[in-house]
């Protein structure tokens, strides 16, 4: 795991199938974060696409984490099955 300017992340645009979640859930889980942290990491590809962790990103950015955010890149040979 490592750290990465949020600046520098990109949506992945498969992500744009899924609906946002309903106010009330996501502000629960904003809170949550804001609380304990992000307990995972946001998923990257290596060129910084986000695979997982759109929802957790804007929540930290949010709560003014704008610096260094916890991150994973996965490998280019592990993207096929990130993408699913």
């Amino acid at each position: 795991m490592s750290t990465i300017d949020p600046q520098k992340l990109h949506p992945n645009p498969a992500n744009t199938i899924f609906d946002p979640l309903p106010e009330d859930i996501y502000q629960a889980f904003k809170d949550d974060i804001a609380q304990r942290g992000l307990l995972n990491p946001i998923l990257v590809t290596p060129d910084f696409m986000i695979i997982a962790g759109h929802h957790r990103l804007k929540a930290a950015v949010e709560l003014g984490r704008r610096d260094e955010i916890n991150s994973h890149s996965v490998k280019e040979n592990d993207r096929p099955i990130a993408n699913r």
